[in-house]
């Protein structure tokens, strides 16, 4: 079952401004008159889930981040002894993009250029980079220190 986070599963509850459901007072079925339409939402919400992990026949995944948890999947893993086995996938490293000096500036500039609405000097900035040769400065090759992480940013 993927997408067990909190805010998705269960789902939040929302407000509508128009009526999309029966007044709690209309629900005959519903035994507590007490019952708030929260604790109604949050116990259908329950029966969903319920039915979902119910239907495997073999194995059952369920797949949520560790930050933002579903509520049901806390549930669980409060259960002594612990009906599964809990396993954290393995995350690769996420690997900065690394630019040169040069084509940083590049991007800068093609990025400046573009929102002051100059295509024709942005059309040569981006001829410049297509071309790849001399992005570094007076021919010279690319360096490991010559390189600088990539900040994707509308505002740096």
């Amino acid at each position: 079952m993927p997408f067990l986070y909190s805010g998705s599963f269960p789902s939040s509850l929302k407000k509508h401004p128009t009526i999309n459901r029966l007044p709690t007072s209309w629900m005959a079925w519903i035994q507590d008159t007490d019952t708030t339409f929260r604790e109604l939402h949050q116990r259908e919400e329950r029966r969903v889930f319920y039915v979902g992990i119910t239907r495997a026949e073999r194995f059952l995944y369920l797949f949520g981040p560790t930050k933002r948890q579903s509520m049901f999947t806390k549930e669980l893993e409060d259960i002594n002894p612990q009906p599964m086995e809990i396993e954290t996938m393995n995350t690769p490293e996420d690997k900065p993009i690394t630019l040169s000096v040069r084509r940083q500036q590049l991007l800068a500039e093609l990025n400046r250029e573009i929102a002051a609405n100059q295509m024709e000097n942005a059309r040569q900035i981006l001829n410049e980079m297509e071309q790849g040769s001399g992005l570094e400065p007076n021919g010279a090759e690319a360096h490991a220190g010559d390189y600088a992480i990539l900040h994707l940013s509308s505002t740096k």
